[in-house]
């Protein structure tokens, strides 16, 4: 792929690569078409309000696209009071709903230590038993 081939040229190696945006990083690594929305403009914001946003990312999920999402921009070092690192791609693992509630999966593929602490965090109080167990 010719894309894949000035990257290597202008980085050395994907490795090099310190930034870009979730669909352009898909679609180098898979030679895939990438498709991507911003959550507060039309369509998706419309999309969001109606129910349709949620059943695309279920489609999508079901027949199993790789999917992204990226926080607001900025510097790795702003880091947002829940724990969302700004500027930084966020993989989506899964979509789901439990008791009602619908929820994403994401992942911080760089890990580190910084981790969501909002509703939902790994040891929140929403997590019961009965919960963990029907997606676990």
């Amino acid at each position: 792929m010719i894309i894949e081939k000035a990257y290597a040229k202008m980085f050395g190696s994907y490795k090099n690569i310190v930034g870009g945006h979730v669909d352009g990083a898909l679609a180098d690594l898979t030679g895939g078409i990438p498709q991507s929305f911003t959550l507060k403009e039309s369509p998706c914001k419309e999309w969001q309000t109606t129910g349709v946003f949620w059943e695309k990312l279920i489609f999508w999920q079901s027949h199993n696209y790789l999917m992204g999402a990226g926080s607001p921009s900025g510097s790795d070092s702003d880091i947002s009071s829940l724990g969302i690192v700004q500027g930084h791609a966020y993989s989506i693992m899964d979509a789901t709903v439990i008791d009602g509630v619908k929820l994403i999966q994401l992942r911080n593929p760089w890990g580190g230590d910084v981790e969501w602490k909002g509703a939902w965090s790994d040891n929140s109080k929403e997590w019961t038993q009965k919960r963990k167990n029907a997606i676990y």
